[in-house]
C-alpha cells in the first residue's frame, strides 16, 4: 500500500529512519520497501510505499522526526493516516432453502440462500457449482452482503426427478471438505463437521471455503 506526504517546503534526504509505520493486529512484519519522489528532490511530494504483513488489522503511518532532510518540519509528530487491512478470506458457513423453503418441491425455479463469514463483494456463477440438473445459475442477488441468495433454473428443471444441489466450486489445488446429508421431508439444520483454515488472501471473492447445500429433492 502506498501513503502519498506532501510537505510544505521541497525537502531532500527522506528516508524510511524519518518515518514510522504504525501497526494494529496485524502478523508478519509489516516495513517500509519503496520512497519515491514524484519529481526530482527537492520536493513536495513523495509516496510512501509498505508491506502490510498478514491477517487483520490496521496500518498508519507517521512522520517521526527530520534527521537528515534538507529542510527542517516544524510539526513533528505528524500522525498520518490509518488503513484497515484483511488478508482473511471469507468463508462460507452454510447454505439453505429460501424459495421454496420446503423440500420435496416440483417448483421450476430453486434459490439458495449462502451465509459467508463476513460481508463479499464479486459473487458470480462461477464460485458455484450446480449439482443433480443441468439447471444454471441465472441470478445471484448480493450487493455486498453476508448472505446473498442463489436462484437456479433452466435447463432440464421442469421436468426433473431427483435431487438439486448447489456447492461451492473451489480451484484445484485448493483442500476440499463436504458435509452431505439425506435429504428428508423437514430436514435439520447443516452441521459442519470439519473445517478448512482458509489461505490469507485480499478480501475479494477469491477462495471460499467449500460446503455442501442442502439438497431439494423434487416431486412431480
Amino acid at each position: 500500500m502506498t501513503w502519498q506526504v506532501v510537505f510544505a517546503n521541497p525537502i531532500d534526504g527522506l528516508t524510511p529512519g524519518n518515518l514510522t509505520l504504525v501497526n494494529t493486529g496485524l502478523g508478519g512484519t509489516p516495513t517500509i520497501t519503496g520512497i519515491m519522489p514524484t519529481s526530482p528532490p527537492p520536493a513536495t511530494t513523495w509516496n510512501i510505499t509498505a508491506s502490510t504483513g498478514s491477517g487483520q488489522g490496521t496500518l498508519g503511518l507517521n512522520l517521526a522526526n527530520d534527521a537528515g532532510l534538507s529542510h527542517t518540519v516544524t510539526n513533528l509528530t505528524f500522525t498520518g493516516e490509518v488503513f484497515d487491512i484483511d488478508h482473511i478470506a471469507p468463508t462460507t458457513t452454510s447454505f439453505t432453502r429460501l424459495t421454496p423453503a420446503t423440500s420435496p418441491t416440483n417448483a421450476d425455479t430453486l434459490v439458495f440462500s449462502v451465509i459467508f463469514s463476513e460481508k463479499v463483494t464479486g459473487v458470480s456463477a462461477d464460485d458455484f457449482a450446480v449439482t443433480g440438473t443441468t439447471a444454471t445459475i441465472t441470478a445471484i442477488n448480493s450487493g455486498g452482503t453476508i448472505s446473498p441468495s442463489i436462484t437456479i433454473d433452466g435447463g432440464d428443471l421442469a421436468g426433473f426427478n431427483g435431487v438439486v444441489g448447489l456447492t461451492t466450486a473451489l480451484p484445484p489445488t485448493s483442500p476440499t471438505w463436504r458435509a452431505t446429508r439425506l435429504p428428508t421431508p423437514n430436514p435439520p439444520p447443516m452441521k459442519h463437521t470439519r473445517s478448512i483454515t482458509p489461505r490469507l488472501l485480499p478480501q475479494w471473492l477469491s477462495h471460499l471455503q467449500t460446503a455442501a447445500a442442502p439438497t431439494m429433492p423434487r416431486q412431480p
